[in-house]
């Protein structure tokens, strides 16, 4: 291939991109497997051609696949000269990127942009990323589903899905990883679990973030919800059902380093099977120092809960926020819904597996008449 081929924009689509370089008149794309792209305009008498804006944050497009590369343009308003905007729409799962050009000329010369392969992808071993075994894209996504009970669910077998449940090199970071913190969920803690493994978990949620996923309530948050056939399969609350044979565990201790101690009373049995379960994942750039992973975007939490209504807090909870006390969120309630949880909490407790302590049985002195010589007397 010679050093330049021209090449349609939309060829960016289903590459991982690892460096863009914005100038004022080129833009230059590196993709994670060797390729180079440019974008620029050759410039000639009688006309500008320039990079007016670029709207949108340019780390949304690193290091995850583009989902959509398009280009539209239209002829300018002004009757002086000619003049043509070129706009450039990037977008993957963490964000969409504009890129505006404007061009003007007397209207003798041309005012479009060209975009370019300068460099192939590499083509020696040595210039490649180690990989892992390589797997068909199709087979891989089918096994996935299949493994996961989704072998009916209706998903668009699209290249972005393809390229995000085909095996990544090891030196481009995966779509999702997992965090430290949330590696405390599993089945003998008093949190929501899954069984799948931690890598599954991963593949399956970069499959669901693809076909939707919502807001969370702080930025660079996301929510992505389970189907209830995938969530009755693998997931567990961390609720125990309370009967009058379950072992209960009262407590007096603080629920975190910093906050009052209070009255908890956790149950030993086994944990509600999930009908419902929604994970929470926070962006590289969100975690920053406390990111376990280089991926954009880690699970930090799972919550699983046995019908797709919301779960009432606590009553201690609901407390803790409404007062304003350390750990709390500030949050209003109305007496309709303390009473709401109070009957919820009434007959579930938050499951406990915390190794039994013996029994320690105290035994009073014994004490005669005469130990209480020469004490003193009440008038």
């Amino acid at each position: 291939m010679s050093y330049r081929e021209w090449v349609d924009f939309s060829t960016l689509e289903g590459q991982t991109l690892v460096e863009i370089n914005v100038g004022d008149d080129e833009i230059v794309f590196r993709t994670d497997k060797g390729a180079e792209y440019k974008m620029y305009h050759e410039q000639d008498c009688c006309e500008s051609v320039w990079v007016e804006d670029v709207c949108g944050d340019v780390a949304d497009l690193l290091h995850t696949p583009i989902l959509k590369a398009e280009e539209t343009s239209e002829i300018g308003d002004d009757n002086r000269e000619s003049s043509t905007w070129t706009f450039y729409h990037l977008r993957t799962i963490r964000g969409t990127v504009t890129i505006r050009w404007c061009g003007t000329s007397n209207g003798y010369y041309s005012e479009s942009v060209s975009f370019t392969k300068v460099k192939d992808a590499a083509t020696s071993v040595r210039d490649l990323p180690t990989l892992p075994a390589p797997v068909d894209p199709s087979t891989a996504l089918r096994r996935t589903m299949e493994t996961m009970g989704l072998a009916d669910h209706r998903v668009s077998k699209t290249p972005a899905i393809m390229a995000m449940v085909e095996p990544q090199p090891k030196a481009t970071p995966w779509l999702v990883g997992t965090n430290a913190f949330v590696r405390r969920q599993t089945k003998d803690s008093p949190y929501s679990y899954t069984t799948l493994s931690w890598e599954r978990l991963e593949t399956l949620l970069a499959v669901y973030m693809e076909i939707g996923y919502r807001k969370g309530d702080k930025p660079g948050t996301i929510i992505v919800d389970i189907p209830s056939s995938v969530a009755e399969r693998y997931f567990y609350t961390g609720v125990v059902e309370v009967t009058k044979d379950t072992e209960l565990i009262p407590q007096f201790t603080p629920r975190r380093n910093g906050e009052q101690p209070y009255i908890q009373v956790r149950a030993r049995g086994p944990k509600l099977q999930a009908k419902y379960a929604e994970v929470v994942l926070y962006s590289h750039e969100t975690l920053g120092a406390e990111a376990s992973t280089e991926c954009p975007w880690e699970i930090v939490s799972i919550n699983a809960r046995v019908s797709d209504e919301s779960e009432p807090p606590t009553p201690m909870a609901m407390a803790r926020n409404m007062l304003g006390l350390p750990g709390g969120t500030d949050a209003t309630y109305t007496a309709q819904e303390f009473a709401e949880s109070i009957v919820y909490w009434s007959t579930r407790a938050m499951h406990d597996n915390a190794p039994t302590l013996p029994i320690r049985t105290y035994t009073a002195p014994q004490v005669s008449p005469e130990d209480l010589s020469g004490l003193p007397v009440a008038s």
